[in-house]
């Protein structure tokens, strides 16, 4: 008896295997996706404005790169990195330094430069650009950012938004 069970397994364990070959080798259509109408949440026309009773909080933050989150302001044209004497050579022989205190005006951001450090507000943000920072303008209305740290020196170059 355990010899036709040994030889009914054969067959259906051959006929299955034959069966699995055939099918790989069949060509068989390539899967496709069909195109389908989706629906979408509503939105808000253009000018319109949804309130979804959110809480506008002022952004404050210390950061090096302060005016160059403000592309409505000043827009960054050039940056270079490296140290002291590289970046110096970056600052044209027209640029002058701006001395503190001043405050300088750009469409609706302000930058306040107190000693080494500057304050840039725009409505209720307030974005701090850290230590041993100057200013330097151009006769090419540009505004050099020169700014210092213990990784080297770098300077980056605005100019006002239109």
């Amino acid at each position: 008896m355990a010899r036709y069970f040994a030889i009914a397994t054969v067959l259906v364990v051959g006929t299955l295997l034959a069966i699995g070959f055939w099918w790989t080798r069949l060509p068989h259509k390539p899967l496709t996706i069909a195109s389908v109408n989706t629906t979408m949440a509503p939105r808000a026309e253009p000018g319109q404005r949804i309130d979804y009773g959110t809480v506008n909080r002022p952004f404050i933050a210390t950061v090096p790169w302060a005016l160059s989150a403000l592309p409505e302001c000043l827009v960054q044209t050039m940056s270079a990195h490296g140290d002291k004497a590289y970046v110096f050579t970056k600052l044209p022989s027209t640029a002058h330094i701006i001395q503190s205190p001043a405050t300088l005006h750009y469409a609706d951001c302000t930058i306040h430069i107190q000693g080494t450090t500057a304050l840039v507000t725009r409505g209720p943000d307030r974005l701090t650009i850290p230590s041993k920072v100057q200013f330097y303008n151009s006769s090419k209305n540009e505004l050099f950012v020169l700014r210092q740290d213990v990784r080297g020196a770098e300077v980056r170059v605005y100019v006002p938004a239109n």
